[in-house]
């Protein structure tokens, strides 16, 4: 059986080489697929949230003859995500028909899991004569 030859530097033959070079590209190639399956796992992870809706808010104007004039404010929070949304605040915020911020509230729900329903009833007391009331809804995830 003959072998190759050793080169007279004592470095590597070609076959060798060559074979450095493929194991160096299969390497390479094998850390790429570890980063891009780390890249997708990740991005199907992060995408799991919650998306809370309001539905069916409603509110009244009320001016009472012995106390101070007050919104009474109702409706469902909706988690239509596909993960709990976390640290739920609804902020109602009333107005005058100037556009003036006649009072804001913010009320804190907790947490919503998904695909579920949360009723709201809240009484907000302010000065003055509302003419429009708008939510805004915060949460963590």
């Amino acid at each position: 059986m003959a072998y190759p030859p050793q080169p007279q530097n004592g470095g590597l033959t070609q076959d060798q080489k060559q074979i450095r070079r493929y194991a160096k590209i299969i390497t390479y190639l094998i850390i790429l697929i570890v980063i891009i399956a780390i890249a997708v796992y990740a991005a199907f992870t992060l995408t799991k949230r919650g998306d809370v809706e309001f539905v069916n808010f409603q509110w009244s104007d009320n001016h009472p003859f012995f106390s101070s004039a007050y919104v009474h404010a109702t409706g469902t929070l909706y988690n239509a995500g596909s993960a709990t949304a976390q640290d739920v605040q609804l902020t109602t915020r009333i107005y005058n028909s100037q556009g003036a911020l006649l009072e804001t509230d913010t009320m804190n729900i907790g947490n919503i899991a998904s695909k579920e329903y949360k009723n709201v009833i809240t009484d907000i007391q302010y000065s003055g004569t509302a003419s429009r009331v708008q939510y805004e809804i915060r949460y963590l995830r």
